[in-house]
């Protein structure tokens, strides 16, 4: 039973070549900034002048994605080693 809880957590971040912890920070900083993103274009809905106070504009949101992509993930973790 253990060991099948064991793979429930372990076997996605497996296939994308990263521990659990490491999977789960990288979700956690797509949540963030997907959530800081939409904060921001909803100020910027109905205040179109106003500047937000840090850069999340969507260009460089969708850049950050595609760089966490597994795939992109995938190479620059290929020397570290699932558990």
């Amino acid at each position: 039973m253990i060991e099948r809880i064991k793979r429930l957590f372990n076997q996605h971040p497996a296939e994308v070549g990263e521990t659990y912890f490491q999977h789960m920070f990288q979700a956690l900083a797509v949540a963030y900034r997907l959530i800081a993103t939409g904060l921001c274009q909803l100020v910027h809905a109905f205040l179109p002048f106003c500047d937000p106070p840090f850069k999340t504009d969507i260009g460089s949101t969708i850049i950050f994605l595609e760089r966490k992509k597994p795939e992109s993930r995938k190479s620059s973790n290929a020397g570290s080693k699932p558990q």
